[in-house]
């Protein structure tokens, strides 16, 4: 089914630059292009990623905060021929609801996770989010995080991928058209396996957050490509029909 033309609001909802509008965009191709917008149901996270509802053509569904995953995993067993995915940041995933997650992941729910994982909690005004950098300056860590108070940055597609049930755990990042269409590829093969009923399919989405980065949009993507990448290198970490070594 061809998306409609008129799915987006008169007034963008995101920042300037920010990588949300950017998946999106590819998030939408990739349903209108496999022929699956018809038959999706989206749950978004608290924060930025709650702004998606006005995006797209068919029901989102708003969870609390850290709890769709739950909701997620509700909606899939009453509606079982639908393609349920959860679109959350790092902060709703990884600091609200890691433990939804981790349950999600053991049991093998047949879902599919999208996480933007911007490394701040942008939504709530910048604070350290677990994936956020060593040394890196957040609103509540003004001096830098501090591995020794707050520990290293959570690396959640290698980390999901580690869980026997889960058959899909990929790191992609928007930085680059090559990177675009990495990242597309993983959406699909994380949709397919949802769609052939195989297990949960998790998808890590490297992107930027310019204002609580305190960059502009281009100066963000080169931090992310010189610094972020050191710490979150892209790949595929779970692929139940490859061997992936983590």
């Amino acid at each position: 089914m061809p998306l409609s033309e008129d799915t987006s609001p008169p007034v963008f909802a995101y920042c300037s630059g920010c990588s949300h509008s950017h998946l999106h965009r590819l998030l939408l191709e990739v349903l209108s292009d496999q022929g699956w917008a018809d038959r999706c149901l989206g749950v978004s996270g608290s924060g930025c990623s709650a702004g998606m509802a006005a995006y797209f053509p068919f029901q989102i569904v708003s969870a609390p905060a850290g709890q769709a995953p739950a909701v997620a995993t509700g909606l899939k067993r009453a509606f079982p021929d639908k393609l349920v995915f959860t679109y959350q940041g790092d902060g709703d995933l990884s600091a609200r609801g890691f433990d939804v997650l981790m349950h999600m992941a053991m049991r093998g729910e047949s879902l599919t996770v999208i996480c933007l994982n911007n490394l701040v909690m942008a939504g709530s005004g910048g604070q350290m989010s677990p994936t956020t950098l060593t040394g890196q300056i957040t609103t509540s860590t003004r001096l830098g995080r501090s591995s020794a108070r707050s520990g290293r940055p959570v690396k959640l597609a290698e980390t999901v991928a580690r869980m026997p049930q889960v058959a899909f755990s990929q790191r992609v990042a928007l930085h680059t058209p090559l990177a675009v269409e990495q990242a597309r590829q993983a959406l699909i093969d994380a949709l397919h396996f949802q769609e052939n009923g195989q297990g949960l399919g998790f998808i890590e989405v490297l992107g930027w957050c310019p204002p609580y980065w305190d960059r502009s949009p281009v100066e963000a993507r080169e931090y992310l490509t010189a610094q972020v990448l050191k710490t979150f290198p892209l790949g595929l970490y779970k692929h139940k029909t490859r061997r992936v070594g983590l």
